[in-house]
């Protein structure tokens, strides 16, 4: 009895052993799956502007795509407070300094 379990430990012990390598093939195949996602695409020169003055926007002087230079007006604002402001000062000079 020994024997026969000896014989098949060893017979089991050589089969297990073999090497048996699965071999993978690289297949030219269509894509079939897709990937949806939502985001912004922004180039590589772009930026953002912002008004130091609040105000609201009178005329616009450049539409979206127009190709500006560096000085050239894209809106023009009215700050309603700053003409308030302007005036008060321009009374009180005309007032203390009788300047016009």
């Amino acid at each position: 009895m020994t024997k026969s379990i000896l014989a098949l430990s060893l017979f089991l012990l050589f089969i297990s052993c073999k090497s048996k390598q699965e071999k993978l093939q690289p297949v030219k195949e269509k894509i079939t799956e897709s990937v949806y996602a939502s985001g912004i695409i922004k180039s590589k020169n772009q930026y953002q502007v912002f008004s130091s003055l609040n105000g609201l926007v009178s005329v616009i002087h450049a539409a979206e795509g127009d190709v500006v230079k560096k000085g050239d007006p894209i809106i023009s604002s009215y700050q309603h407070n700053c003409s308030v402001k302007y005036r008060e000062c321009s009374d009180l000079r005309r007032l203390y300094f009788g300047c016009s």
